[in-house]
């Protein structure tokens, strides 16, 4: 009696006829599923994602690593939250309940927001540039500037402390002052590093060099 052919199920047209996205085949589908759950989309919107990611891990294994393919695929896959977040948006709007994440989830997302922040936390000026060179960049233009700047900055800044940094600014760029920003952070009473950040804000302000 001849043996019955595998049973097909709806989504198997849709992988390869071999190599390791066929073979960890039940583990996509696995992750599928549960992205699919927890964004409300249909199975079938994200299946087609998560195959175009897990051809792309295949391509680039190198199982000379010692590494098994679900290490990478399974890391990839986590791409599916920005997929996934981004369809849940178009389809649900921005006000829409926002899909419960997983402890790791939330985990990961902390340590995100804390990496962010402390890259920002004390320099707040674009790569390769500081006080020192924006200074520099600025040229003899900055007195004019920096009048109609202190204008319309100082009703704007919170407290006398800052207004006291714009103070120090004009100061300095104009030839006036003869104190560090660090001695006069100090003595205003202020740390240097966040001196720095009122500066930023100043010379951001400070638009068409």
């Amino acid at each position: 009696m001849k043996a019955a052919a595998p049973k097909k199920d709806a989504w198997d047209d849709l992988f390869p006829s071999d190599g390791l996205v066929r073979q960890y085949r039940p583990r996509i589908l696995k992750e599928v599923r549960e992205y699919s759950r927890r964004y409300r989309l249909p199975f079938r919107e994200v299946l087609p994602q998560a195959l175009i990611i897990a051809a792309a891990v295949e391509k680039k294994f190198d199982p000379k690593r010692g590494l098994d393919f679900s290490t990478p695929l399974l890391w990839e896959l986590k791409r599916l939250n920005r997929v996934c977040g981004r369809r849940f948006r178009q389809k649900y709007g921005l006000t829409a309940h926002r899909p419960k994440l997983e402890a790791y989830e939330v985990e990961n997302n902390k340590r995100a927001a804390k990496r962010a922040y402390d890259k920002v936390r004390d320099v707040t000026w674009s790569d390769g540039m500081n006080y020192s060179k924006w200074k520099e960049k600025a040229g003899g233009r900055v007195p004019t500037k920096l009048v109609k700047a202190a204008e319309r900055l100082r009703p704007r800044l919170k407290n006398e402390r800052q207004r006291a940094v714009l103070d120090w600014m004009i100061g300095d760029l104009t030839g006036r002052e003869t104190r560090s920003m660090k001695r006069a952070a100090a003595d205003i009473g202020l740390t240097a590093s966040y001196a720095s950040k009122i500066v930023y804000g100043i010379a951001r302000d400070i638009k068409n060099w």
